[in-house]
């Protein structure tokens, strides 16, 4: 089971992809909406976390046509700004919402816990 991480900030992705590589988790990167829809085609991913403010598509779309194309993936969102999107559509589209910079260990606590949940439902 793999996740898929969505940031544009580089930084955030290097943070990520180590906190997931010393936990074991598999993972890939992308670094924009476009290249993370790329990325489903090629591979199936259980979770995809993505940043909400990026150029060109935002994490709302991108999860949104994820979400339809993949109704069984799971979808976090992980992002410093959540003010210019309606609470409603981000409370349809994501399981979770997380905020930079603060709540990068609860981000990696659910993210497993959801991976151990898909991986065996009974322990959901």
């Amino acid at each position: 089971m793999k996740i898929l991480f969505v940031d544009d900030d580089t930084t955030v992705c290097d943070l990520m992809s180590t906190f997931c590589h010393s936990l074991g988790i598999e993972y890939e990167v992308a670094t924009s909406a476009q290249a993370a829809l790329d990325r489903v085609q090629e591979e199936e991913f259980a979770l995809c976390i993505t940043d909400l403010m990026m150029p060109g598509m935002d994490g709302l779309t991108l999860a949104s046509r994820l979400k339809d194309a993949f109704p069984e993936m799971g979808m976090f969102a992980f992002t410093g700004e959540s003010g210019i999107f309606p609470i409603k559509d981000l409370e349809k589209t994501f399981d979770h919402i997380y905020f930079k910079p603060t709540e990068y260990s609860r981000l990696i606590a659910d993210s497993m816990k959801f991976l151990a949940t898909k991986r065996y439902p009974f322990l959901a």
